[in-house]
C-alpha cells in the first residue's frame, strides 16, 4: 500500500485537530479499503463453490494473523466452516501464522460452530447493511448460547464483527448507505491503541475503562465494543465517510512498527 507509514501522516500533522485528523483517516482509509476489496474481491472470484460468507470468516482470520495468506488456507478454511470436514480443518491449520496451530484450530471451530448453528441464513445474504445489522444481533444471541455450552472458544468479541466488515468491503456501492453506521466494526490491539494515541493527544474523548475492555458476559463485552464505535462514528461524520474507511485506518495507524 506505498511507501508511506500512516503514522507518519499523523505524527506529521500540525495542528492536530479533530476534523485535520478526522480527514487524514479518511483519505487514509479510503485508499486502503478500495485496495482490500480488490483483494478480497479476487479471494472470493476463485471460490464461489463456498457461501460468501464462510469465505469472509476465513478472511478475518488471515487478516488477524491466525492464518498466512495461503491458497490453501482460502481453500480448506471455507470448505471446513461450511461442511466440518476434518481433513480440511487439518489442512488449514497447516497455514497457522502468528498464534500457531492451536489458536487457529480453536478459531475455526468456533466459526464452525457459528456458520452451522445460522446456515440458513449466513449461507446466502443480501448485500443490504440493514440484513447484516439483523444477522450481526442474531449472531449475538447464536454465540452468546454457544459461549454457555463451551463450544465456542478462541474467538475474542473483537473479531466477531470481522466477517460483517469484510462484508462490507466486497460490496463499494454499499459504503455510502447511511444504514451501514449500524454495523458493528472489529477492534482489537491496533485499534484500541490508535484510540489510545488520539485520546493522549486530545483529539476524541473516552474514558481508559472503555479502553480497557468489557468484563462480564459476551453481552457486557458488546456493549463496550459499541462505546469503541462511538468515536470512530464522530470522527467519520466530520470527514462525511462512512465509518468503515475511519476503523480500516485506526486499524493501520495502531499497528506495532519495527523499530
Amino acid at each position: 500500500m506505498g511507501d508511506i507509514d500512516i503514522r507518519e501522516v499523523y505524527e506529521a500533522l500540525k495542528p492536530k485537530t479533530a476534523g485535520a485528523v478526522a480527514t487524514m483517516l479518511a483519505n487514509e482509509g479510503r485508499a486502503f479499503d478500495q485496495w482490500l476489496s480488490d483483494l478480497i474481491g479476487g479471494t472470493r472470484a476463485l471460490r464461489l463453490q463456498y457461501p460468501e460468507f464462510a469465505v469472509w470468516m476465513a478472511e478475518a482470520l488471515a487478516w488477524a494473523r491466525f492464518a498466512n495468506r495461503k491458497a490453501l488456507f482460502f481453500d480448506a478454511a471455507p470448505n471446513f466452516i461450511t461442511t466440518g470436514d476434518g481433513g480440511q480443518l487439518a489442512d488449514a491449520v497447516s497455514c497457522s501464522a502468528l498464534y500457531g496451530p492451536d489458536q487457529l484450530r480453536a478459531a475455526l471451530l468456533a466459526f464452525r460452530q457459528w456458520f452451522e448453528s445460522m446456515s440458513p441464513s449466513l449461507s446466502t445474504i443480501e448485500a443490504n447493511p440493514i440484513v447484516w445489522k439483523a444477522l450481526q444481533e442474531e449472531s449475538l444471541k447464536v454465540v452468546q448460547r454457544l459461549k454457555a455450552q463451551g463450544r465456542f472458544s478462541g474467538v475474542g468479541l473483537w473479531l466477531f464483527p470481522a466477517p460483517f466488515k469484510i462484508m462490507a468491503l466486497a460490496h463499494p456501492k454499499v459504503w455510502r448507505d447511511d444504514s451501514l453506521a449500524a454495523v458493528l466494526m472489529p477492534t482489537g490491539t491496533q485499534v484500541n491503541r490508535a484510540l489510545r494515541m488520539l485520546s493522549a493527544d486530545r483529539i476524541i474523548k473516552i474514558e481508559a475503562t472503555i479502553l480497557d475492555g468489557g468484563v462480564g458476559t459476551f453481552a457486557d463485552e458488546y456493549t463496550n465494543l459499541w462505546a469503541l464505535q462511538l468515536p470512530q462514528q464522530q470522527l467519520a461524520k466530520l470527514a462525511g465517510v462512512p465509518a468503515l474507511h475511519i476503523n480500516t485506518a485506526l486499524y493501520e495507524l495502531g499497528q506495532k512498527r519495527e523499530s
